[in-house]
């Protein structure tokens, strides 16, 4: 023990510190204090609790809760330069992780006469240096950034004799390899340089000699011998060698039945150093000391860190690693399959609104209500409906006139009755130039305002009246008879049904004309208004509006649907609905299965730096800078997962949706729906997801991502540095 009467000035003190590994108590400290500002070196025989001392020494780990005898609360005080800091332990539990309860340190650093609460983390990486057993040093930096790895963590660069320290070390032609590629010697001197340049007033050292002969252990203890003396540092050692410690330690602090005390050694230490200093075959003898000139790191300094750290965790001289490859595959497996599960169903969903909004089938007829005192209609009906439903509603409105139509036989003028009611339209319609829109300009009487005299045939009804007529094939011209008018027209033959199951259509302009050559003497007769809506999901509420009753001073009317409409759009929907619940469910049960495989996996590969990220912590490494440091990887793993998935989607997986939605071999119905109005053309680009989609997916995969990187390594970070580096 040493007298207070030649207590150091600067000093680590232990009160009530014990610690337990289930029932076995290896420490039992009530009151101690170690000395600084030399080299102590901690001995003690295998198991006696050496390492464990060192440990709590340089909040690596924390001790019991309770003294295990006094049953009073721990507390470690550090005081070095004029300043000192107060360690106390606090518990810490986890409901989320159904943690056991731990203790976590809770510091105040005063200094100037004034206090203020600091962290675990900022002690470490302000006042200590650490040499672990092995040598540790992280297999993603080469040799310059691992000896350079404490000044980048701690935000302090030291330019001044770094290039010299390490080419006096031999180890300047090394610098650009990796650990793996050196020897375990050059691997030890490196982690030495590792501990120096930070230039932290305390140095720890956990069985550092325990790999090395003789003669290499007196070397690297007569350097950090050499740093203590030169620079005023303190270095704390733990040895099994009891000879060493005799030869190169000023104090002793023996472990013996887990009590702890502390002794002058015996040996003249400055003897033996200044024999050790006269011997210029020393190779680490020969390393200048840091100069004392510090700068803030750069910003890009650390970025230039941090990007070779991530390359070098994905990728090995350009080529992937396995647990890049195990990330790659499970991200982008996800993403193209949620994406195609989620084009199929918008796809299938695009393809049969358009299909259904065909004009030919998504129309209905307007009549007056039997109800209503005006129970004709007239042209002005159409202004009034057209007003009441909305004009971006419509895709077109207009009147179906009275007319008898029949094919003559120009024989003997034998009338074939065709249609009692055809269908007429104006020049400009844009039904009719959308269902002919290929022939349009060989037939000028469809929009030719001067040429208007033609008719419009549905094949299927005209041709078994071709024996009749005398023919045996469709000619170009045909007689007809419209109303009592009778002439000879251009006929224009449609393999398509035409709106309404009707067989005919005329122009509004030659039924007029017809109509006025004939008997009538009223006005011309509108039997009904065909309304054709935008699109499917129009057609329901259009027909809703119309046929309530809001206002006496409307009118009302009957609508009547081409095809029933109603009663197929009800079940088309109650099919989407049950298709949009079945797909819902199918993709969170995916999204939830892989993102548990893509937890595992990126736990997997964090699992296995937890030496590496121990290292980091020991260094003074905070959280802020590890959700950085590996948010830098998981950007890098994003981006190149999304380019070729955004490009196997958009080349490979898309097209083949769409040939299969558009395919009757595929979807059966769908496909003859496609045959029997073959002049609506189904655009593919109609049925891609929106970029909207695609962003939300690519950017949503991002957010997670660098969720699930934040998430684990705030776990593992929560665990003591300690745990983290002997894997326990």
């Amino acid at each position: 023990m040493i007298s207070e009467a030649v207590a150091p000035k600067n000093f680590i003190r232990l009160q009530n510190i014990s610690k337990t590994y289930d029932t076995t108590v290896v420490l039992d400290i009530e009151d101690e204090t170690i000395p600084l500002d030399e080299i102590v070196a901690i001995v003690g025989y295998s198991g006696s609790g050496k390492s464990t001392l060192l440990n709590i020494i340089s909040l690596l780990d924390v001790p019991d809760g309770i003294h295990c005898r006094t049953g009073k609360f721990p507390r470690l005080t550090l005081n070095l330069n004029n300043v000192c800091v107060e360690i106390t332990y606090t518990k810490r539990s986890s409901w989320l992780f159904f943690e056991k309860v731990k203790y976590d340190f809770d510091v105040i650093i005063s200094e100037n006469g004034k206090q203020r609460k600091s962290t675990a983390t900022e002690v470490r990486a302000e006042y200590f240096g650490y040499v672990f057993q092995e040598s540790l040093l992280h297999p993603n930096f080469n040799l310059l950034d691992n000896i350079k790895t404490p000044l980048i963590i701690c935000g302090t660069m030291i330019d001044d004799g770094l290039q010299e320290i390490i080419k006096s070390s031999e180890l300047d032609t090394h610098t650009a390899k990796y650990a793996n590629e050196i020897s375990g010697g050059q691997q030890q001197r490196a982690a030495i340089l590792r501990s120096l340049v930070k230039n932290s007033p305390i140095i720890v050292g956990d069985e550092l000699t325990s790999n090395l002969d003789q003669d290499h252990a007196e070397q690297l203890l007569n350097l950090f011998q050499r740093s203590v003396k030169q620079s005023g540092k303190s270095f704390l050692w733990v040895t099994h060698n009891i000879h060493l410690a005799e030869k190169f330690a000023d104090k002793i602090v023996t472990i013996k039945n887990q009590r702890v005390s502390v002794e002058e050694n015996p040996k003249n230490v400055d003897r033996i150093f200044g024999l050790l200093h006269n011997n210029s075959g020393n190779l680490l003898e020969k390393i200048p000391v840091l100069g004392e000139q510090q700068r803030d790191s750069r910003w890009y300094e650390k970025i230039r860190y941090y990007s070779a750290y991530a390359l070098r965790d994905l990728f090995d001289k350009f080529k992937p690693r396995a647990d890049f490859v195990i990330n790659w595959l499970s991200i982008s497996l996800v993403l193209l399959f949620l994406l195609s599960m989620h084009k199929i169903g918008y796809g299938t969903d695009q393809f049969l609104e358009m299909k259904l909004s065909d004009p030919r089938i998504n129309n209905f007829k307007i009549t007056p209500s039997s109800t209503c005192a005006d129970n004709m209609l007239t042209v002005k009906d159409v202004s009034l409906i057209t007003e009441r439903v909305g004009a971006e509603n419509l895709r077109h409105i207009s009147p179906v006139y009275k007319a008898s139509v029949s094919l003559v036989r120009e024989s003997d003028q034998k009338r074939f009755p065709l249609s009692k009611a055809a269908i007429t339209f104006d020049d400009g319609d844009k039904i009719i130039n959308n269902l002919f829109k290929e022939t349009i300009d060989k037939y000028p009487f469809i929009n030719d305002s001067e040429n208007y005299s033609g008719i419009i045939l549905y094949k299927g009804a005209i041709e078994r009246y071709l024996p009749k007529l005398g023919l045996s094939e469709i000619p170009s011209s045909l007689t007809i008879t419209v109303n009592t008018v009778t002439r000879k027209i251009p006929v224009l033959i449609t393999d398509s049904p035409l709106p309404s199951n009707r067989h005919a259509m005329i122009r509004s302009e030659f039924y007029l004309e017809a109509y006025h050559d004939g008997i009538y003497e009223q006005n011309p007769v509108i039997a009904y208004i065909l309304a054709y809506p935008m699109n499917i999901h129009n057609t329901i509420p259009m027909m809703d509006i119309l046929t309530q009753h809001q206002d006496c001073s409307e009118k009302e009317y009957q609508v009547a649907s081409a095809l029933n409409i109603r009663k197929k759009i009800e079940v088309i929907s109650e099919i989407e609905r049950l298709m949009g619940d079945v797909v819902l469910l199918s993709l969170i049960a995916i999204l939830l299965l892989s993102v548990a495989f893509v937890i595992l996996t990126i736990y997997r590969s964090l699992n296995r730096k937890r030496k590496e990220i121990g290292v980091f912590l020991a260094f003074g490494m905070t959280k802020k800078s590890f959700i950085f440091f590996y948010l830098i990887e998981a950007c890098l793993l994003w981006t190149t997962v999304v380019v070729p998935s955004i490009y196997l989607f958009e080349h490979q997986v898309n097209p083949r949706i769409n040939e299969m939605i558009m395919s009757s071999e595929h979807i059966g119905n769908m496909g003859r729906i496609s045959e029997q109005y073959p002049t609506i053309v189904v655009d593919p680009a109609m049925l891609d997801l929106p970029n909207s989609v695609l962003m939300g997916y690519y950017g949503g995969s991002l957010i997670l991502l660098i969720g699930l990187f934040i998430f684990l390594i705030w776990y593992t970070t929560r665990r003591l540095p300690v745990a983290l580096i002997k894997d326990s």
